[in-house]
């Protein structure tokens, strides 16, 4: 006999089609080779090694979206109605349940079109099929709709003979080989001299004092003959990019948006929140000794000190009126990737009653290591500036739940593409004394990721 595991409270206005899912263990399987051998709907990734998390998706039984400065409240406004029946043989672990997962554009304005044509200022998906690492053990769940004239009892069978019917199968998959591809043109998006241009608008903007700070992000297209395929992609930053999250949010096939950010923007659970501030970044040695003073130059450096404080102001400003507890360390550590290093501040804060994964998203972005300060004005300055939209980049990617508990990372060292298009993006910090040609070393430097997967040098 299946037990139920919870029904999640909502009043909605007009009552939503009923959620049912069922859940239990199955046989581990590598998540990409299973996402590798489906191509024929949404599909949707989440991984840290080193947080011990991985989630792949596919198929989509509910969507939600939203647009405008008012898409965060809209969300929860429908994910307030979401009222699923979980159904299990086992205790399940919360990371198992039912969850939505999407992301927001960077800007509340943007619109969905050209190569963000399937990507909405607000869009989240409640699979069909969620597979989940977690407790060391790896979770099958089920979503579907209550159908027309079911009882709760068939639909709960009926969830439980297709997962029997998958595992069965073997939860098919089809090993990922690395190919590379046929790139027939590779092109800036703004050229060098567009760059030193803005940079120096900027920081005489910046020395007037209209501004403070600004991220400016510049876009590298990709045209290829053959279509790209995103999971050898995310397979090649798994493997390189090993203490960052990969993620892919594919709302239709071929249309994906992916990447390996080292950032995490927030997560919620229960009362609990966590963020960082990371800004500020130089390269690698080639030796250990070499890697160590470059470290050391960037923990003495005034300048990227001060980009690294500006952000974590601005956080403590956001966070405060949503918190009655935080915890911001006094020094920052240094955050090592492969072809990287940044400042980094853990922060950590107890959430009021009232607040919810998407109140605190809402407040944090764009985060002054992505936009700027003063906010505003920055993002008046990108927008006016910047000659392409940046759909998704930089924005919050993760998933929520009907507890308002959820994880999101911020999209960055992250490409779009619609199969032989694809726009890479990255960005840097801007300040009084930035100068042009180091801030271009620094986006070439950020390209490189995505670069290296795709097999391009």
């Amino acid at each position: 006999m299946l037990k139920t595991l919870h029904t999640a409270t909502g009043t909605p206005a007009t009552k939503p089609a009923l959620v049912v899912a069922y859940v239990q263990t199955v046989p581990e399987i590598d998540l990409l080779s299973w996402l590798n051998a489906i191509s024929d709907t949404s599909r949707i990734y989440l991984e840290n090694e080193h947080q011990h998390l991985a989630v792949a998706a596919c198929g989509s039984v509910q969507s939600i979206s939203a647009t405008g400065t008012q898409r965060f409240e809209h969300i929860q406004q429908q994910l307030d109605i979401f009222s699923p029946q979980v159904f299990s043989n086992e205790t399940v672990p919360a990371e198992a349940e039912p969850r939505w997962f999407g992301g927001f554009s960077f800007r509340s304005n943007h619109e969905s079109e050209n190569i963000w044509s399937n990507f909405p200022a607000a869009h989240f998906l409640l699979p069909q099929i969620q597979l989940t690492k977690a407790d060391g053990k790896l979770w099958l769940t089920l979503n579907d709709q209550l159908q027309s004239n079911e009882s709760i009892e068939d639909a709960q069978e009926r969830l439980q003979a297709k997962a029997a019917e998958l595992i069965e199968s073997g939860l098919s998959t089809t090993s990922v080989k690395h190919n590379n591809i046929d790139v027939v043109r590779r092109d800036a998006l703004m050229d060098a001299p567009t760059w030193q241009r803005l940079i120096d608008q900027t920081t005489q903007k910046i020395v007037q004092g209209d501004l403070e700070k600004v991220v400016l992000a510049q876009a590298l297209q990709v045209q290829s003959t053959s279509d790209i395929n995103v999971i050898e992609v995310l397979q090649q930053l798994k493997q390189t990019y090993t203490n960052c999250y990969c993620f892919l949010f594919e709302p239709q096939p071929g249309q994906a948006f992916f990447g390996a950010t080292p950032e995490l923007l927030a997560k919620v659970d229960d009362d609990t929140v966590e963020t960082m501030a990371m800004a500020s970044s130089i390269g690698r040695g080639k030796t250990e000794a070499e890697d160590q003073l470059l470290a050391e130059k960037l923990l003495a450096s005034a300048k990227e000190q001060h980009e690294h404080q500006v952000v974590i102001e601005a956080i403590q400003r956001k966070l405060e009126p949503l918190t009655t507890q935080l915890n911001i360390p006094d020094q920052p550590e240094i955050a090592k990737f492969s072809n990287i290093q940044h400042l980094k501040t853990n922060i950590r804060g107890k959430l009021t009653h009232a607040s919810s994964i998407l109140s605190v998203l809402s407040a944090l972005h764009p985060t002054p290591a992505m936009g700027g300060a003063p906010r505003q004005a920055a993002l008046e300055w990108i927008e006016t500036s910047e000659p392409f939209p940046r759909g998704w980049y930089a924005s919050p990617v993760g998933w929520l739940d009907a507890q308002g508990n959820g994880m999101f990372v911020v999209a960055i060292r992250s490409a779009v593409t619609n199969g032989k298009e694809t726009q890479l993006f990255a960005g840097a910090g801007i300040v009084a004394d930035s100068e042009p040609e180091r801030e271009w070393a620094e986006i070439q430097l950020k390209f490189r990721p995505i670069l290296e997967a795709l097999g391009q040098s």
